[in-house]
């Protein structure tokens, strides 16, 4: 009896479209919280590249090494432009209108022309090498983090600057740091111990 009356109840409801809404919405309702009790819980880390970025080491020694190629740039232009000056100065030697002054004034324009080509030049070089290692770097995040992820059974990996929030997820930036730090460490004393002079 009862199966019958459940068999005709099903039958009525599924024949009337406010009997299909209100079973379609009992069975939702049983099963929901069984199925969300099933779902096993994501793994979700955080990471803020910017900040993992920060702490590398190798990061740093590239900093250095492009800022003595500033330098080194900036101390090129710089006699280039003390070699401007002292051409220039020398045109108050010669009288204006005389062949001597035309001459020193068209060096003055040329050395002045010179001057504006290798300034462009060397910041497009020190621009160029600085994109291509913030890449370098950023790569090298990514595989890091992938790694760390895999390593310890994350599920998802978001970062942190492209979210506003996120439940649950563990701040993983200065772990993935201290990972690629201690393997730049080991890769440095590696090469050093077999340079040349050490050998």
């Amino acid at each position: 009896m009862i199966r019958k009356r459940s068999a005709s109840v099903w039958a009525f409801s599924c024949r009337s479209p406010r009997g299909v809404v209100l079973t379609a919405t009992a069975i939702l309702l049983l099963w929901h919280p069984l199925a969300k009790a099933a779902e096993p819980k994501a793994r979700i880390g955080v990471v803020d590249t910017g900040k993992v970025l920060e702490k590398l080491l190798s990061w740093q020694d590239t900093q250095t090494r492009l800022e003595a190629e500033e330098k080194k740039a900036e101390k090129l232009v710089d006699e280039q432009k003390k070699e401007l000056e002292r051409v220039r100065a020398e045109l108050e030697y010669f009288k204006p209108g005389s062949r001597d002054h035309e001459k020193r004034k068209a060096e003055v324009v040329a050395r002045g022309q010179k001057l504006a080509r290798l300034s462009e030049r060397l910041r497009r070089a020190l621009d160029e090498r600085t994109r291509a290692a913030l890449e370098a770097a950023h790569a090298e995040i990514r595989k890091a983090v992938q790694g760390y992820a895999i390593a310890n059974k994350f599920d998802v990996v978001v970062d942190a600057r492209a979210v506003f929030y996120v439940a649950g997820g563990a701040g993983i930036s200065l772990k993935v740091a201290r990972e690629m730090n201690k393997r730049y460490n080991d890769w440095k004393a590696k090469n050093k111990s077999e340079a040349p002079e050490n050998k």
